[in-house]
């Protein structure tokens, strides 16, 4: 019984290491994604947000969830593709969740 509970708490010990280890990268990739869409000036003054989880099994696709608001489809289009070369970049496997919304209203407030 008692290298049972051993056993048991060495296997809670590694998974809660690997998920620490899985958020550090989720947090380094997320930070990365966000330099990139600040450094380009026709991005940067918009509210676009990346969102990366990893999985604890390597073999699952980084999924990157994208939110914000943008006031025209080009700029969306822009950030994503942006964001697609930055996942290429950095991860074998990935996937990509488009919560942006185009807002026309917005190039109404910023004129």
């Amino acid at each position: 019984a008692v290298t049972v509970a051993l056993v048991a708490m060495i296997l809670v010990a590694r998974a809660y290491d690997l998920s620490r280890k899985r958020e550090a990268q989720a947090v380094s990739l997320e930070t990365r994604i966000s330099r990139v869409l600040r450094a380009d000036p026709s991005l940067s003054s918009f509210p676009v947000v990346p969102t990366v989880r990893l999985p604890l099994w390597r073999g699952s696709p980084v999924i990157i969830t994208m939110t914000g608001w943008v006031p025209r489809s080009e700029f969306r289009h822009a950030t994503l593709e942006l964001v697609l070369r930055e996942a290429a970049r950095k991860t074998r496997t990935y996937r990509i969740e488009d919560g942006i919304v185009v807002d026309p209203a917005m190039a109404k407030r910023a004129a």
